[in-house]
């Protein structure tokens, strides 16, 4: 099964998943109406998978795959760095914070501590 069918997979669940939930939640117990929202679930992906400029499942996603991973190798396009430099410099920002933050709370988290010694 190739990544782009599991995406799709993955992203059906997750429309499932919410359908089903609302239901369940506003009350719907009926297996019928629950097994409809496995149907309505499937709506949100066939839109996207049919949708030619859809950059993740549309045909498009094939094309913009083949540009930037030609060899199969994991590579972020220099046009959505550039578009998104000031939200990256934010998100390692608050990573690094984030880690500082742990480690003044406890230094030695990081720390690997010895096995105690057998008698």
């Amino acid at each position: 099964m190739n990544t782009k069918v599991k995406a799709l997979l993955a992203s059906y669940a997750r429309s499932v998943l919410a359908a089903a939930s609302a239901l369940y939640l506003a009350g719907v117990t009926d297996p019928k109406d629950l097994l409809m929202a496995l149907l309505a679930g499937l709506l949100p992906v066939a839109l996207r998978y049919v949708n030619p400029k859809d950059a993740a499942f549309g045909k498009v996603a094939e094309e913009v795959v083949k540009a930037y991973l030609p060899q199969g190798e994991a590579v972020i396009p220099k046009e959505y760095l550039d578009q998104n430099k000031d939200a990256i410099a934010k998100l390692v920002k608050a990573y690094n914070e984030t880690n500082a933050n742990a480690a003044k709370k406890d230094p030695t988290a990081s720390v690997k501590k010895p096995a105690p010694k057998k008698k």
